[in-house]
């Protein structure tokens, strides 16, 4: 849930509850107030590290500055960014029609050449379904696990990954396009080359290995929609007969 499009909420009003869409490995809920807020300013300069008065004129480069060490990484992405993108379409004129045989030249080319990166890594989204599946096995499993928030993410990632690809080879089929597909994520900075992507209806008997999994995923959506009614400040009061206290009026 987020409230970044909605009105901007005022001192000592009630937000929530608020729930991630995966609530971590204590499913938790929060109620949230604000009691204080800092005005909004610009960063004085890259030396600016957010805290109130004067920002420094420098900083110790041994010191963790947050601002000029995000600025940094972002140029930084952006440039591995634009020449990934630069890679994969120089990839694809390679990849056709010998695609081993490019896979092995741009290897080899990256092997002399250090400031590229390093070899490619195939895979298949059939393998990214069946890693999907594992995950969700392995979350449902074992929700407390110290490393299930990083299968949530994961997990995540690679559903991003089959909803744009699926999307990308609709595109394609309605353009009838044959060249070698191309997907840019600019949400994780990366590029996928396809050896072959095409669009295949279920079967069957897919149906129906994957319909106890999409049941079950439908219920605990049910259920989470429900604690976040539950836990709503109106249906708290409701059931337990308290009132919140005004401050000033508000």
């Amino acid at each position: 849930m987020t409230r970044l499009d909605e009105t901007p909420v005022e001192l000592y009003e009630d937000i929530g509850p608020l729930m991630a869409e995966r609530a971590g490995p204590n499913g938790a809920v929060y109620l949230v107030r604000i009691v204080g807020a800092d005005p909004v300013r610009p960063p004085a300069s890259l030396y600016d590290d957010g805290s109130l008065g004067p920002a420094p004129d420098s900083f110790d480069p041994n010191e963790n500055n947050s601002l000029y060490q995000l600025v940094k990484q972002d140029w930084q992405k952006l440039k591995e960014f634009s020449l990934a993108v630069d890679e994969a379409n120089r990839f694809v004129t390679l990849a056709d029609p010998n695609w081993a045989g490019a896979i092995a030249k741009v290897n080899e080319e990256h092997q002399r050449d250090p400031n590229l990166p390093g070899p490619l890594r195939q895979t298949t989204l059939t393998n990214d379904q069946k890693q999907i599946e594992n995950l969700n096995r392995t979350i449902r499993e074992n929700p407390q696990a110290q490393m299930a928030q990083w299968y949530r993410t994961r997990l995540d990632d690679l559903n991003h990954l089959l909803k744009k690809s699926m999307e990308l080879a609709q595109q394609r089929a309605e353009k009838n396009e044959q060249d070698r597909a191309v997907l840019v994520r600019e949400d994780n900075m990366s590029c996928l080359v396809f050896k072959d992507l095409k669009l295949a209806p279920a079967s069957q008997q897919e149906y129906l290995r994957r319909k106890p999994l999409n049941t079950r995923l439908a219920i605990e959506f049910e259920q989470d929609m429900l604690t976040v009614i539950h836990l709503a400040p109106p249906s708290i009061e409701k059931r337990t007969g308290f009132h919140r206290k005004t401050h000033e009026g508000k």
